[in-house]
């Protein structure tokens, strides 16, 4: 019966093995057969990867452009722009929201200035600001360079970035916004939006034209970008967040912010962009000269040199073997796009999608895009000098954060909570496993705090600041730095103080009636003075439950406004219940020295007084009552 069986199945074994191997050889040849100066093999890799990608991850609609040595080779749309009416993206006419893309535009915008003498990079920006002087942390100059790279040290600041019902003017917000500085000009990188509001009020007090009317005038129009807008245009893509399964719609709307991210367009007048930044085509030197052009892509500032940098305003890819690409993305209400250029190739890939998860799509494109058509070798090994795992674990192993959050202003606490935690664990002598984001990635030390990812392109280093603190950088993520995060500093630790905090007043104010029912029912009788404590306890407890809720209930927190005049109102609340708590401190002395209230009572009022005083100061500490750290 064995027998029988081996010669029946041994030829099917025989034809599976060949189809097998036939198909192989077949992928082998495709991925052999691939030249980026094939224009038709080109776009059919393309159509087959966004499609494959669009099914992989909840992405509704893609639109697209490809250019190489000075030509269009295709613009595309995929899927649909408006998911309900399932209408299908047409790239040609469908504007897109490219978020901070819309930096480079005005990057770009410097560059001209620079071109014609009327800018120096390395000039103090108050030498072009007319009405406001802005001097780094410990009074150290901040020059224009330290704007496009991201370098100048300025804390995050969410303040009126969504006009919203306040449709300020740009240098009204540069003057509202002024963020506090964090580190010194040119020490570290932290990706930064109120860096570009500078740089649009330079292009207005040099030119004496609005940032809107010189962009249009000196990029959009040169561009023949038609279909390119700073507001949001009559017919814009619709966007989705991906929930459960579905496409939710998210609201498009206008920012004051519109230097560094309020742009929509399409994808063939991104294609006329990306020309013209490649210096190809018609569109050569149309923006700048060629020389400026160069200055503007090369590497202006790395933490390392072997961690991927910033041009002006670029950040390079992680290196490559061949070439070195630049890019830039953008993120806004729903909306991911990603513009990738490739310099020496004169090749540049432009992909907007209307999903939160297109990031996903386009950063799944791009790394396999390099894996086909510029292949490397990633076998990293050890350095010579390898640290040992204990001297490691001291040093680094911890966890860390993204240092762009809100260190002191309105916002602290939201920004703070939502701060994506990241962990480094010592695996062995010379090697370390990042956690971020979910994704785990095993390095290998190359050199001192230097590590290559094993079988990967990434590069991590580690390093301290003027102040001894512990950061590190990513070569894929250059416009970020993580700082090292200490116990008492970690924020479990200190929303669960806050929370503390927050409950005990919210509890009582709940318990309070609870229990006098339950007296009430038992036909217990309490002490006058007993009873006059509750109460006055109870207010003040539901005074700060109360300016808690409200504070959470007005929009303009998250977005670090201080100046609703309901808010400011609602700030009597806390006051009037920190005097009662000082009142009632003195009341439960009265209480005890009278014995009027057992052990337990008096702990549970003790621990309510001292909550009531200190609610004022957490509310301090994390600016909720106005702005003090």
């Amino acid at each position: 019966m064995i027998n029988k069986l081996k010669k029946i199945l041994g030829p099917l074994l025989l034809v599976g093995m060949f189809f097998m191997s036939t198909h192989e050889i077949a992928h082998a040849n495709e991925q052999q057969n691939l030249n980026i100066n094939d224009s038709k093999r080109l776009e059919k890799y393309v159509d087959e990867k966004i499609e494959k990608n669009m099914k992989k991850y909840p992405v509704p609609g893609v639109a697209i452009s490809v250019v190489k040595d000075g030509k269009i080779l295709f613009t595309k749309g995929y899927g649909y722009s408006d998911v309900e009416k399932k209408t299908p993206v047409d790239p040609e006419s469908m504007p897109f929201r490219i978020g901070s893309i819309t930096k480079t535009m005005t990057a770009t915008a410097i560059m001209q200035l620079v071109e014609q003498g009327k800018v120096d990079v390395n000039e103090d920006i108050n030498k072009y600001l007319k009405d406001i002087e802005i001097k780094g942390k410990d009074g150290n100059t901040i020059t224009v360079h330290h704007l496009l790279t991201h370098t100048a040290g300025f804390d995050e600041t969410l303040y009126y970035f969504v006009s919203g019902e306040k449709d300020i003017s740009l240098r009204e917000y540069v003057h509202k916004s002024l963020p506090k500085m964090i580190e010194k000009p040119g020490v570290d990188s932290s990706y930064n939006n109120y860096g570009y509001a500078l740089l649009g009020l330079i292009i207005e007090d040099v030119t004496g034209q609005s940032y809107e009317e010189y962009m249009q005038k000196h990029i959009f129009d040169p561009l023949h970008m038609k279909n390119t807008t700073l507001t949001i245009p009559k017919n814009p893509v619709r966007s989705y967040a991906a929930k459960d399964g579905k496409f939710v719609e998210q609201q498009a709307k206008e920012i004051n912010l519109r230097p560094a991210g309020s742009a929509f367009s399409t994808a063939p007048d991104m294609a006329n962009y990306m020309m013209a930044h490649l210096q190809s085509g018609e569109y050569k030197n149309v923006l700048m000269n060629e020389e400026t052009s160069k200055f503007m892509q090369k590497r202006h500032f790395t933490i390392h040199p072997r961690i991927a940098g910033f041009s002006y305003n670029f950040f390079e890819d992680m290196p490559r073997d061949q070439h070195q690409p630049i890019m830039h993305g953008g993120t806004l209400e729903g909306f991911r796009a990603n513009l990738y250029l490739i310099p020496d190739e004169k090749l540049g890939i432009f992909i907007s999608t209307n999903s939160d998860k297109g990031r996903l799509l386009f950063t799944d494109f791009f790394n396999q895009f390099h894996k086909d058509f510029y292949p490397q070798s990633y076998e990293h090994q050890l350095g010579p000098k390898v640290t040992k795992k204990s001297d490691l674990e001291d040093k680094i192993e911890g966890g860390y954060r993204s240092t762009r959050y809100v260190h002191h202003q309105e916002g602290k606490l939201i920004a703070l909570l939502q701060q994506p935690m990241s962990k480094v664990n010592v695996i062995d002598d010379g090697k370390i496993e990042l956690t971020l984001s979910g994704k785990k990635m095993i390095f290998l030390e190359e050199e001192t705090n230097l590590f290559a990812e094993e079988n990967g392109p990434d590069t991590i280093y580690f390093y301290k600041t003027p102040d001894g603190d512990t950061h590190f950088t990513l070569s894929s993520l250059t416009m970020m730095a993580y700082e090292k995060v200490s116990w008492s500093n970690h924020a479990i630790f200190k929303l669960s103080v806050f929370l503390i905090l927050v409950l005990i007043p919210l509890l009582s104010v709940f318990l309070y009636p609870i229990t006098g029912i339950v007296r009430k029912l038992r036909k217990q009788t309490i002490n006058p003075l007993v009873t006059k404590f509750r109460k006055k306890s109870w207010l003040s407890n539901f005074l700060y439950t109360a300016y808690f809720l409200l504070i959470l209930w007005f929009q303009e927190l998250n977005y670090g406004s201080s100046d609703a005049p309901s808010l400011w109102l609602a700030i009597i609340l806390p006051i009037a219940g920190f005097l009662l708590n000082v009142w009632l401190i003195r009341l439960h002395n009265a209480l005890r020295r009278e014995k009027l209230i057992g052990r337990g009572s008096s702990f549970v009022y003790a621990v309510l007084n001292i909550v009531g005083l200190i609610f004022i100061p957490n509310l301090i500490f994390w600016n909720l009552i106005g702005t003090f750290f």
